[in-house]
């Protein structure tokens, strides 16, 4: 395998390109961050990565800081195809409780270094009354916006403790929340396949505030390096 990012994304695109949509995309997706997770495949990739100026100036403009508290980094931009990404959580940076969601497109991650919980979810006539939303990001604004929607009942279905090594892919579809130590680091690779459609739910606690609108404030090159310099030297330790 062409350790590079050029290289990389010829590998994806030949995983990922001409793929129909549905379990034969997270099969797909998930071959494809299982092998991008390996021990010690990433790191020359983000390595290569530092080292090119132009690519770095184009992937900080997608890279920011969540407003859940965790940094997420773009490393190879193919979309609408693909986007890979380093999702990054820090300990004692604030960390907002992740709310139950789902995506635009089917995901697929790999735990680089630390771990989480992840639970799902589905909508149950005896489950927990959630506040509902729909969430959309629009390009051209760079902002995200809440609509309220009403109640939902939500019952969590399964819980699972994933760890270093391991990977997984969920459907579009799939209700999910995910829950790290406070004090804890973990770094995880993250692919994000074709969208099929243009909007997410967001479940949340009754009566919890909201912002109706968050905007989207890219990392600067500078702010980008730093990161990626202090993810090589987790994953390199």
């Amino acid at each position: 395998m062409d350790l590079t990012p050029s290289g990389m994304a010829r590998w994806l695109h030949r995983l990922l390109d001409d793929v129909p949509a549905g379990e034969a995309t997270q099969r797909a997706a998930l071959e494809a961050i299982s092998g991008l997770g390996a021990p010690g495949r990433i790191v020359p990739v983000l390595r290569a990565l530092g080292e090119d100026p132009a690519s770095v100036a184009a992937r900080s403009v997608q890279s920011y800081r969540h407003p859940l508290g965790f940094d997420k980094l773009e490393l190879i931009g193919a979309a609408p195809r693909f986007i890979l990404r380093l999702h990054i959580w820090w300990p004692g940076h604030p960390r907002g409780a992740e709310d139950v969601h789902n995506h635009r497109y089917a995901p697929a991650s790999a735990i680089l270094h630390g771990g989480y919980e992840m639970q799902i979810f589905q909508p149950a006539s005896r489950g927990v009354a959630m506040a509902e939303f729909r969430e959309e990001y629009t390009v051209h604004e760079a902002r995200w916006r809440l609509d309220p929607i009403g109640q939902t009942p939500l019952a969590l279905t399964a819980t699972s403790k994933l760890t270093s090594g391991d990977s997984y892919a969920l459907a579009a579809d799939t209700l999910h929340r995910v829950t790290i130590a406070p004090e804890a680091t973990c770094v995880t690779l993250f692919l994000e396949t074709a969208p099929i459609r243009s909007t997410t739910q967001i479940f949340t606690e009754v009566g919890s505030p909201f912002r109706p609108v968050t905007p989207k404030l890219p990392l600067g090159p500078g702010d980008y390096l730093q990161v990626l310099a202090k993810v090589l030297a987790v994953l390199e330790s």
